[in-house]
């Protein structure tokens, strides 16, 4: 049974300038327009639309701004800011006939608790696992634009995670540059947004490495052109989002061209990621180079057209943030985070995403790598 309460929450910002930021409109003649997606949205075929917090009957949460409610007889909370995030990669979704149901997989089914892991109890809410994370990166956590529900890798891993904490979790959207310093403050209990493990950072909280991240290049099926890393790209066409850091990528690898005698990088910049990969798809760039996520997830949800080109370039470890000194709660999330790793639930989350390429092994769990700071699009 469950019972609409107050307001719940804080969350401060809605994106900066980059490739997924809120509020950006869609592509001109996009198959599925604005009014579209509002029309589903709001139809009755998707009765827990705007779906943000559920509070079991009897529990009282305290007052903050920012959050939403919808009573909805669902077993798991989530949560998410007002304003539906950047959906402008549906038009690669529309571009080649998808159905909306290949937007996101479907969420994971129940883990198998563990009985021997203590659930954290410095909590900033009693019983719930307040996450802060930015919700605009897919697809490690974003608003899927046709049921207006947060999901994504991330955000499948981290409610498995509470659920082995048995625990109800609130997910705050927040500015990706704020994350940090608002752990510290104590405004959330851990942190998950695809963070790279950096010595800097390790200097302000501590970290459970869960993926492996980095840039990779994504290319038709068959790879037809034979590229398998930057320098085959020399004399060729290729597209990547502008101002990101893989534009600089391929703008240092021209230097590397013009020293080996060849052609340069043609390098194609779009402001939009779908944009990007539009250009893929009508055979005008022979590859793009972006986040080793996207591309692993772009391959999942079109097989039949593209494949990765080569492995992962920058390879960065990425890992749940805890705050410095709550020992309780760094060793709660990594008991639950292995647990999932050893009852096979982790795997699973990560093939239903198509992140391969980043998944990690028991053994990366304790590694402290040297990486940069990702999102790209959020620094």
């Amino acid at each position: 049974m469950w019972e609409l309460t107050a307001d719940v929450g804080a969350y401060s910002g809605h994106g900066k300038s980059g490739p997924y930021t809120t509020g950006n409109k869609l592509p001109e003649g996009l198959l599925m327009n604005n009014s579209n997606i509002h029309d589903k949205i709001s139809s009755n075929s998707f009765p827990c639309n705007n779906i943000w917090q559920f509070i079991p009957k009897g529990h009282t949460v305290a007052q903050g701004v920012g959050t939403r409610f919808t009573v909805c007889p669902l077993g798991i909370a989530s949560v998410g800011p007002r304003s539906m995030l950047s959906i402008g990669y549906i038009l690669l979704i529309a571009l080649v006939t998808l159905s909306c149901k290949e937007v996101g997989p479907a969420s994971p089914t129940a883990v198998s608790v563990h009985p021997t892991i203590a659930a954290p109890s410095n909590l900033v809410m009693r019983h719930v696992l307040t996450v802060g994370s930015y919700t605009n990166y897919l697809p490690q956590e974003y608003i899927d634009p046709v049921t207006h529900q947060l999901t994504g890798f991330d955000v499948d891993l981290i409610k498995a995670i509470t659920q082995q904490l048995r625990l109800r979790i609130n997910i705050v959207n927040a500015d990706f540059s704020t994350l940090i310093d608002r752990l510290k403050q104590k405004q959330f209990d851990v942190t998950i947004s695809a963070m790279s493990i950096t010595p800097d950072l390790q200097k302000k909280a501590n970290f459970i490495s869960y993926f492996r991240g980095g840039e990779s290049l994504l290319v038709h099926k068959g790879n037809p052109s034979h590229i398998s890393n930057l320098e085959d790209l020399c004399g060729q066409k290729v597209a990547v989002k502008e101002g990101s850091f893989e534009q600089n990528d391929l703008v240092a690898s021209n230097e590397k061209c013009q020293k080996r005698g060849k052609q340069l990088i043609n390098i194609i910049t779009r402001s939009q990621f779908s944009n990007v990969t539009q250009l893929l798809a009508e055979q005008k760039v022979v590859a793009t180079y972006q986040d080793s996520a996207q591309t692993d997830y772009f391959v999942k949800l079109h097989p039949d057209l593209f494949e990765v080109g080569g492995g992962i370039v920058d390879a960065n470890l990425e890992g749940i943030a805890v705050r410095k000194g709550d020992t309780a709660m760094l060793n709660g999330v990594s008991a639950a985070f292995r647990a999932l790793v050893s009852d096979g639930t982790y795997d699973r989350i990560v093939m239903r995403w198509g992140l391969t390429s980043g998944e990690i092994s028991t053994a990366d769990m304790s590694i402290l790598y040297t990486g940069r700071l990702m999102p790209s699009d959020a620094v």
